[in-house]
């Protein structure tokens, strides 16, 4: 492979860690999972957008076809693979998706690491480098939310449906446990459907 087709391939997992990360910010309940996927989101754009520079730079030089939007996925999402754990605490479909996410970055910080090794470019191979590093601060961060989600003592927090403000129902709660929102006065039950906690607006 040559140097830009390093780089698309790099792009092409960049841009499917964006759409990963999107999705699942878009499908989470609880604010500390909604912003570290956001975070996530940012991270991977920002180094999207670097190679999409570093391509459209070769390509000037070597007048092929830029990357186009064809990104087919590199690897399989596979969220659910893990099944449910005894020990999810009403997160499962959220540890689902986090160890899924583990695993795409544990593997990202291997491609990196073998795409600096076959560059040519003393550039690219300090891009690369500087890639797997940034991607092994992820599986870091992956690793210390499954385990505080595992945890028996972890907080139960909600994005409020109505205003966005956080709903409270502390650490090891029961269902059907109620809490008004501190924002708008709404007033939630606490539900559990397969495995997740859920909101039940109660008036």
């Amino acid at each position: 492979m040559s140097d830009i087709d390093i780089l698309r391939e790099a792009w092409r997992l960049e841009d499917e860690a964006v759409e990963r990360y999107t999705r699942h910010r878009d499908d989470a309940s609880d604010p500390r999972l909604i912003a570290y996927w956001e975070a996530l989101r940012r991270n991977e754009s920002e180094h999207r957008d670097e190679l999409t520079e570093r391509i459209a730079a070769g390509v000037n030089q070597i007048g092929e076809t830029a990357v186009s939007g064809d990104t087919g996925s590199t690897t399989s999402e596979g969220a659910h693979s893990e099944g449910a754990h005894s020990d999810d605490n009403g997160y499962r479909s959220a540890l689902a998706d986090l160890r899924a996410d583990l695993e795409f970055e544990r593997n990202a910080v291997k491609a990196y690491g073998t795409f600096a090794g076959r560059v040519e470019s003393a550039e690219l191979k300090q891009m690369f480098k500087s890639l797997a590093r940034a991607e092994g601060g992820h599986v870091r961060g992956l690793r210390f939310l499954i385990e505080t989600f595992r945890a028996d003592d972890v907080a139960v927090i909600f994005t409020c449906p109505i205003c966005g403000w956080q709903v409270d129902f502390g650490q090891v709660p029961e269902e059907g446990t109620e809490r008004t929102c501190p924002m708008c006065g709404r007033r939630f039950a606490l539900r559990r459907v397969d495995g997740d906690w859920a909101l039940a607006l109660l008036d």
